[in-house]
């Protein structure tokens, strides 16, 4: 499948088996699972941890603008993405890491969702 694909699939919702995009926090913990983005973009600093940086920020950002998710000028790609990051922090998906640049921590939200898709991608294996 294409990388586009994978990253932005979508995500099957409890309204009435409607499907959504990703959120923020979703999209990321697509790429740092996706071995074309892992560790170009993205990669873990401290995996036990969950914590992971942003290798190239404004490629992220950019990235994710592409999908039409976001709708912000060129100049500000990141300032919007990371503005975007931070209302997470408050809400589950991600944890702030303190006096740290870049890097991010999932949240219970984010790492329940990247134990779902874990196991998701071992089922798949042992399938084939």
């Amino acid at each position: 499948a294409d990388v586009r694909e994978d990253i932005f699939k979508k995500i099957n919702s409890n309204i009435k088996h409607r499907t959504r995009w990703p959120t923020v926090w979703e999209f990321l913990v697509r790429l740092i699972l996706n071995p074309a983005t892992n560790p170009s973009l993205v990669c873990w600093e401290v995996k036990q941890q969950h914590k992971f940086r942003l290798n190239k920020p404004e490629d992220v950002a950019r990235v994710w603008k592409s999908k039409g998710l976001a709708t912000v000028k060129e100049s500000k790609d990141y300032a919007n993405f990371a503005r975007a990051l931070r209302y997470w922090y408050s809400h589950g998906g991600l944890e702030l890491v303190k006096g740290r640049q870049l890097v991010y921590q999932l949240g219970p939200l984010g790492k329940a969702y990247l134990a779902e898709l874990q196991e998701d991608t071992s089922a798949s294996f042992d399938s084939s």
